[in-house]
C-alpha cells in the first residue's frame, strides 16, 4: 500500500526524477519511520512535531539551493573563525627581552646592579639613559677587585680569595670556583661558553661556563698576573704580570707560545676590537702595538697614573685614571687626543662600553672613587646623558645582559616581529645555548639581599692598612699608598 501513495506525488512533480540520486542518499534516514509520508500534504501543523521537522528540513532546503550550492560558501566563512582561534593563542606566546645590566664593585665588600634603559631624552633630568638600581649585595669580606658578566651570569673576585658567580636574571648566587691560591685579580668572558681568570698564584684558569669546569690551569709567568685579554677570535690571549713581562698564549693548546719582556710592569692588557692592535698601560704610560710583529704603533705620556682603558673603535682609545679625566686618543694618527671629558670628582677606576639595541648609539659608562655612575654620548655631546650616585668608592664596572621573558599581545605582535627584525645583528654572541642554562638553573641558588650596610670609616681605614698592596685609599692616603708600592717593587 506504501508504494501505491509514493507514486502519486512523483507524476505531480516530474522535476523531484531528475534529482532522485541526491534525494536516495538523504531518505535512507526517514526510511525508517512511515510516518512522513502521510505527513507530507498536512503543512499546517509544524507546531505539533517540531522534534521530527528538524530532520525534514535540511532535506527541502538541500532541495530547492542545490544550484548555489551554499555548503561551499559555508567554508569560506568559517576560515576567518579560526583566524580568531589563532590570535586568541598568541596572546600566550612569549619573546625574550634583553635589559642592560651594569655591575660595579666596590671597597666597601659589595656589588650594586642598575638596569640601563634607553629614554632618548624623556627623563626629568634631560638624559638618554635612566639608571635604576635594582639590587646590591653585600657579597666578599674583602675589596670587590674585578668583575666580569655575558648573558645573565656575573663574577666577582675579592682579596678575600674567593671567585663567586651569580645569576642576574634570578638575582642570586649559586656558587664559588675555587682554582687558585691567591685571589684573582683579572677576569673576561670569551663570547658565552668560557671564562679566563688571572691570578696572584702567576697562573690563568680556563673554565666552562655549561657546567662551570676548570678545562685548563695555564702556567709559565714568574709574577703575579695583573691583567688578561682574549683575541676577538678566540684563540689566543694576552696577559702581563708583576714579573715585567708579557704573554701571548695559544689557547687551543693551553700553552704559552710568546713573551716579551718591558723595561716597566705592565699593568692592563686589551685587545682592539678587530684585533690588529693591543694596548699595554704602564704607570703613566700607554702604548699601543701592532700584533703582526709586535712593534710599538704609538705611546702617548700622561703626567699622573692611568687606572683604566677601553676600545671605543678600530680607531679610538679611551683612557681614564689620576687626572680625572675621559681622554679620547686617535692611536693611527699619531696618538693624538681628540676629546676630554671631566665629570667625576675623583679618579676613574673604571671604563666600558654600553649599547641598546635599535638605537645607533655608542655609549660610554665611566665609574669613580667618588662613587658616580656617569654614562657619556662622545659622538654628540660633552656633558654626562645618564648618572647615578651610588655612595661607594667604586673599584671596577662590567656591562652585561639580562634576558627577560615577555608575553606578546595579539595587537603588538605585528610590532614585535618587526623589531626582531631591525635587532638580529650579533643574535649569536648573545644567546646562551639552553643546555647551558639548565645548568646553571639548576645549580644551588643564593638570594641577593638588597639592602647593604655601610661601614664605619675607621673599620675602613683599618682594612685599607692590613691590604696596603691591594687597595688604594682616596686623596692622599691613595697616593701615600701606591708611592710605598712603588717603593718596595723598586728595591726588589
Amino acid at each position: 500500500m506504501s508504494i501505491k501513495k509514493r507514486s502519486e506525488p512523483e507524476k505531480k512533480e516530474p522535476v523531484v526524477k531528475k534529482q532522485t540520486k541526491p534525494v536516495k542518499t538523504e531518505t535512507k534516514s526517514v526510511s525508517k519511520p512511515q510516518q512522513p509520508t502521510k505527513q507530507q500534504p498536512t503543512k499546517q501543523q509544524p507546531t505539533k512535531q517540531q522534534p521530527k521537522q528538524p530532520q525534514q528540513q535540511p532535506i527541502k532546503s538541500a532541495l530547492k539551493k542545490t544550484e548555489p550550492l551554499p555548503t561551499v560558501k559555508v567554508e569560506k566563512k568559517a576560515e576567518p573563525i579560526k583566524t580568531n582561534n589563532n590570535n586568541n593563542k598568541s596572546t600566550k606566546k612569549t619573546k625574550e627581552v634583553i635589559t642592560q645590566s651594569i655591575s660595579v664593585g666596590c671597597y666597601e665588600n659589595s656589588i650594586l646592579g642598575f638596569d640601563a634603559t634607553y629614554v632618548g631624552g624623556i627623563a626629568e633630568e634631560g638624559f638618554e639613559v635612566d639608571l635604576q638600581m635594582k639590587y646590591g649585595y653585600s657579597s666578599h669580606t674583602g675589596c670587590v677587585k674585578a668583575l666580569a658578566s655575558t648573558k645573565n651570569i656575573l663574577v666577582s673576585s675579592s682579596t678575600d680569595e674567593t671567585l663567586k658567580v651569580y645569576n642576574l636574571k634570578k638575582k642570586v648566587e649559586f656558587g664559588q670556583l675555587a682554582k687558585h691560591e691567591g685571589f684573582v685579580t683579572s677576569i673576561e668572558f670569551y663570547k658565552n661558553t668560557h671564562m679566563f681568570a688571572g691570578s696572584m698564584d702567576n697562573t690563568i684558569s680556563v673554565w666552562r661556563v655549561s657546567d662551570w669546569e676548570c678545562l685548563k690551569v695555564m702556567s709559565g709567568s714568574k709574577g703575579a698576573i695583573n691583567s688578561i685579554s682574549i683575541h676577538p677570535s678566540g684563540k689566543v690571549a694576552l696577559s702581563v704580570s708583576k714579573d715585567r713581562r708579557l704573554f701571548l698564549w695559544d689557547l687551543t693548546k693551553g700553552t704559552s707560545a710568546h713573551f716579551l719582556k718591558f723595561k716597566s710592569e705592565g699593568f692592563i692588557v686589551q685587545w682592539s676590537p678587530s684585533g690588529e692592535h693591543y694596548a699595554v698601560v704602564f704607570k703613566d704610560k700607554v702604548v699601543v702595538y701592532n700584533s703582526s710583529n709586535f712593534e710599538e704603533l704609538v705611546s702617548l705620556e700622561f703626567k699622573l697614573q692611568i687606572l683604566a682603558i677601553k676600545f671605543l673603535d678600530d680607531h679610538t682609545l679611551m683612557v681614564g685614571g689620576e687626572d680625572k679625566l675621559l681622554t679620547f686618543i686617535d692611536y693611527k694618527n699619531g696618538g693624538k687626543i681628540t676629546k676630554q671629558l671631566m665629570g667625576h670628582d675623583n679618579r676613574i677606576k673604571g671604563i666600558d662600553i654600553l649599547k641598546f639595541k635599535g638605537v645607533d648609539k655608542t655609549y660610554v659608562v665611566t665609574i669613580s672613587s667618588d662613587g658616580l655612575i656617569i654614562v657619556w654620548n662622545p659622538t654628540e655631546t660633552i656633558l654626562p646623558v645618564g648618572c647615578a650616585e651610588t655612595g661607594f668608592r667604586l673599584t671596577t664596572v662590567s656591562v652585561g645582559q639580562i634576558s627577560h621573558v615577555k608575553s606578546i599581545d595579539s595587537d603588538d605582535e605585528d610590532e614585535d616581529d618587526e623589531d626582531d627584525i631591525n635587532n638580529n645583528s650579533n643574535s649569536e654572541d648573545d644567546e646562551i645555548d639552553s643546555e647551558e642554562e639548565e645548568a646553571i638553573a639548576n645549580q644551588p641558588t643564593k638570594k641577593m639581599k638588597v639592602n647593604i650596610e655601610m661601614e664605619d670609616e675607621d673599620d675602613d681605614e683599618e682594612d685599607e692598612v692590613e691590604d696596603e698592596d691591594d687597595e688604594d685609599d682616596d686623596g692622599e692616603e691613595g697616593d701615600e699608598d701606591d708611592e710605598e708600592e712603588d717603593d718596595e717593587e723598586d728595591d726588589e
